[in-house]
């Protein structure tokens, strides 16, 4: 019923930077590791019961990525495939579309655990001497919960998606510039989301059903912000990289 495994890392970064860079995501996978990964299948109840991923002591750092770098999987320009005709389609598998079907089925009933997570998102120090920063975003717990499945394995009429947070922490830290000669400070509490706190999207999938097409739910308990000029800075900076004037 369950696959699970030790501390390991998620080398090479290559392939989950590939899907980032595939999904258009600015952001490229710098380093990565989990500590255990627990999968849990209810062969006896597919397509009914949600499957479960555990991932415990889970890190990634990540950069924005550099504006017209080629992906990780990318072709040289001027490859081999100019002057070539495109390869014929394969012709079509029979029950590949009841296959599809029962594998998105099984996907929209699934449930995602993170223990001890760590993401961070780093803004290098700029070419002209000004310094970069750092974000970091502690989770205790979380909970990811896809509920949207049809009981009898058809499209269903509304998705569920939930989202449980539990102690979240928000770091910020200052990176100054090689030349500088200084050591890097501490990161330091930017923000804080004490106990328990859910955000639930629920998605209309029949026009025909009354009720607003998006509908978002969310219960937060308190939210406790710390917004000094650096962290500013800093927030200007991923936000410019993130997404680069035209």
């Amino acid at each position: 019923r369950g696959r699970s495994g030790g501390p390991r890392h998620l080398s090479p970064p290559q392939a989950v930077d590939e899907l980032l860079a595939g999904a258009g995501a600015p952001l490229e996978l710098r380093e990565g590791g989990v500590g255990a990964v627990t999968v849990t299948v209810p062969w006896a109840a597919l397509g009914t019961e949600p499957v479960r991923l555990r991932l415990s002591r889970l890190r990634l750092v990540l950069r924005p990525r550099q504006p017209g770098a080629p992906g990780p999987g990318s072709p040289p320009p001027g490859g081999s495939q100019q002057g070539r005709d495109p390869p014929p389609e394969p012709p079509p598998l029979e029950g590949l579309e009841a296959l599809a079907l029962t594998i998105d089925t099984v996907l929209r009933r699934l449930q995602v655990l993170l223990e001890d997570a760590e993401l961070r998102v780093e803004l290098p120090p700029q070419p002209g001497g000004g310094p970069g920063g750092a974000l970091e975003l502690y989770l205790p717990r979380a909970e990811y919960e896809d509920s949207g499945g049809a009981p009898g394995g058809g499209p269903p009429a509304v998705l569920h998606k939930g989202l449980r947070l539990r102690d979240l922490r928000l770091l910020w830290q200052e990176l100054p510039p090689a030349w500088a000669q200084v050591p890097v400070s501490p990161p330091v509490l930017g923000g804080l989301l004490p106990g328990p706190s859910e955000l639930w999207l629920h998605l209309k999938q029949n026009e025909a059903l009354p009720g607003p097409a998006v509908e978002l739910e969310g219960k937060v308990g308190a939210l406790h912000l710390l917004l000094p000029p650096p962290l500013l800075g800093i927030l200007r900076g991923l936000l410019g990289a993130l997404d680069p004037p035209g």
